[in-house]
């Protein structure tokens, strides 16, 4: 019987250490995209309420048809 393929314990606690540093590393951008989209979102917001202002006057600007 050959056991060639099995890794040594040395090799498992590496490739588990790597595995840990990248879920971390994951984590930290999770928590970054979240703050990015939070901040757009409320651009976004305001934006949309600007527009809608700007609308609003435009509208209001426009003179009446004399009939």
């Amino acid at each position: 019987m050959n056991y060639d393929h099995i890794r040594s314990w040395y090799e498992l606690e590496e490739i588990t250490e790597k595995q840990e540093n990248m879920i971390i590393i994951y984590e930290q951008e999770i928590e970054t995209l979240k703050q990015e989209k939070e901040e757009l979102r409320r651009e976004v917001l305001k934006l949309k309420k600007q527009l809608e202002s700007q609308f609003t006057l435009e509208k209001n600007d426009i003179p009446k048809a004399v009939c």
